[in-house]
Parts: C-alpha cells; structure tokens; sequence
C-alpha cells in the first residue's frame, strides 16, 4: 500500500485489492473498510528510529528542527497521511524510546524529553489538521487569508489598530513559511528547558 501511495496512485480498496492479489470482498472483511484501510495506511508509514535524521554533530534546536521537517516531509508525501497524521507520527515505543535517548545525551531529562517530542508533534498534528480545514475552505471560496481580509474590511479601522499593525499578507499565510514560525516558537519553549537548568546550576 505504501508503494501505492508513493507512485500517485489512489489507495482505493479495489487498487489495494489488486497490488495484494485478493478479492475485494476478502478485503473489505479483513479490513473493514474505507476508513479503516487509509488509517492502516498511515500506521504502516510511521518510520523505525533508523529513518529519523542524524543528530551527531548538531544542536539540539538543530535535530529536533530536522526532525519535524522530516516528519511534514513524510506526511505531505500523500493525502492520506495527512488524513491520519497522528498515526503517522504517533511514536511507538521504540521510536520514543529513541528520540528520548538523543535528547537526554543533549542534556534533558528522560520526563522533559519525552514531553518535548510530544509538544512538538501536537503542534505538527495541530497545524496540518488546520492546513487540511483551510484547504476546504479555500474550495468554497474562502481560506485564512480571504476570510482575514473579508473581516478586516468588515470593521472600523479605528477597531482594529493592533491587528492592522501586523501587515499581514499572502505570503504570512503560505503553508511552509507558516510552519517554520510555529516551528521556531515551539523550538524556543523546549530549547529554553535546557537553558533554564543551565541557569540553576
């Protein structure tokens, strides 16, 4: 399914059938379904320990960086995994285990490491799943940007004085260039966990 999924093909019930060999009957009884089978899909893409980037040579901020970029890589690969994102990256244990590991060679402690990674793929899994809300909306005619505009011009100015001083634009509201600035907050509030033991010793 994966390799369906990887060459642009729709990973449909009858396509899954087909690349397995199986009737789609078998297929619905074993799977159960529509939903079920791309929530498979998902869990089955969720990458070993040995897939995440290296983290030898680098800072912490710089890994964990890496690590979330890898992440939206692997997910954006197909709709389907955005569908499930939290399966994708949902870690199991080993991959917890691993990511753990690194951040307590980088000095955290194993609880402040575990809720770091967590704290990062929540706000991953929360920003694709807007990313996913506003591209509905944007097939109605609407988006973020539009409907910031719409209730912009809506209102007095006068109302509005801080939100106008933001001067946002379309660019603000591009998908990445989005990430990378929830990303940079986020990478400030764990990174400042490391600075605030420093400071105690």
């Amino acid at each position: 399914m994966i390799n369906l999924a990887k060459e642009g093909h729709d990973v449909t019930m009858q396509n899954v059938a087909d690349e397995l060999k199986v009737d789609i009957t078998t297929l619905y009884r074993h799977i159960g379904g529509r939903q079920e089978l791309s929530r498979f899909l998902a869990e089955d893409a969720a990458p070993s320990p040995d897939l995440l980037p290296d983290h030898h040579g680098k800072t912490a901020r710089e890994w964990l960086r890496e690590v979330a970029w890898f992440y939206w890589r692997l997910i954006h690969g197909h709709s389907e995994l955005m569908k499930f994102s939290h399966s994708v990256i949902d870690p199991k244990l080993e991959l917890l285990d691993h990511v753990v590991g690194v951040l307590i060679e980088y000095g955290f402690t194993p609880k402040a490491a575990s809720y770091s990674y967590y704290f990062l793929l929540d706000v991953l899994v929360g920003f694709i799943y807007q990313q996913i809300r506003d591209e509905e909306e944007k097939v109605r005619g609407g988006g973020r940007f539009l409907n910031y505009q719409r209730n912009i011009t809506a209102r007095p100015k006068a109302e509005l004085r801080n939100i106008l001083a933001c001067q946002w634009s379309p660019e603000d509201f591009e998908v990445e260039t989005a990430f990378e600035v929830f990303l940079t907050f986020t990478l400030d509030g764990i990174c400042a966990q490391l600075d605030e033991r420093a400071n105690k010793k």
